[in-house]
């Protein structure tokens, strides 16, 4: 998907009437030059099922409950991207009387206030999280991808508005997931700038000079969040 603020002309990638220094333009020219890649194949049950087993995992981690409370094991219900809110599990939560609250891979679940919450309300948050895991699972070919869209279009594009980068991953850790945020984020150009836009204005500039997705894949954008 070529960037909305840039044309191909001659061979030559110009934006907004300036011309692109050559380094620069090779490096946009992989991707805003050409037609847009064919949407990768979603994940399989296996890679799904194999994410939730991770996250679920995780979660009991979190709750500090190992060695002290057997563990339980509800089947899983349903599978919600944890970009999204997870109203099950909400309502899950509701229902046992939990209606302020936050999780992390780390603390497990906290309360309104940001305090740890209670070993009981731990348990009660495993419980609902294991039948409700939120789960970040991308094919392998999703992965590849998204980082070829960041290094051919995206980080290029920031680097001609004066933005650089810090703690990039390689394509493979990226692509095997290494690189996640304690397995629930992806690593995203626009949140590891070294300098961050200081307006509302300048962000959605960049939001729409440099789009940090393009169509093709569900649930890897980061503007509803942080934009």
């Amino acid at each position: 998907m070529a960037d909305p603020g840039r044309r191909c002309e001659d061979g030559v990638v110009r934006s907004r009437g300036f011309v692109v220094s050559a380094l620069v333009a090779s490096a946009l020219l992989l991707a805003g030059c050409t037609a847009p890649a064919t949407p990768p194949a979603e994940p399989t049950a296996e890679e799904v099922a194999a994410a939730v087993r991770v996250a679920v995992d995780r979660q009991w981690e979190a709750s500090g409950l190992e060695g002290r409370v057997e563990r339980p094991a509800p089947p899983v219900w349903q599978v919600a991207p944890v970009l999204e809110s997870g109203p099950a599990l909400s309502e899950c939560l509701q229902d046992a009387g939990i209606s302020s609250w936050g999780y992390s891979d780390v603390d497990g679940l906290s309360g309104g206030d940001g305090t740890r919450a209670s070993d009981e309300e731990q348990l009660v948050f495993y419980n609902c999280y294991a039948r409700f895991p939120q789960v970040l699972v991308f094919s392998a070919e999703q992965r590849a991808f998204i980082y070829d869209y960041y290094a051919r279009l995206n980080i290029p594009c920031l680097g001609f508005h004066g933005y650089g980068l810090s703690n990039v991953p390689s394509r493979e850790s990226f692509v095997s997931g290494s690189a996640d945020f304690g397995g629930s984020w992806l690593w995203s150009p626009m949140m590891s700038t070294t300098t961050q836009p200081d307006s509302d204005e300048e962000w959605e500039r960049l939001e729409r000079d440099c789009p940090s997705t393009v169509p093709g894949i569900e649930g890897w954008s980061y503007t509803p969040i942080f934009g």
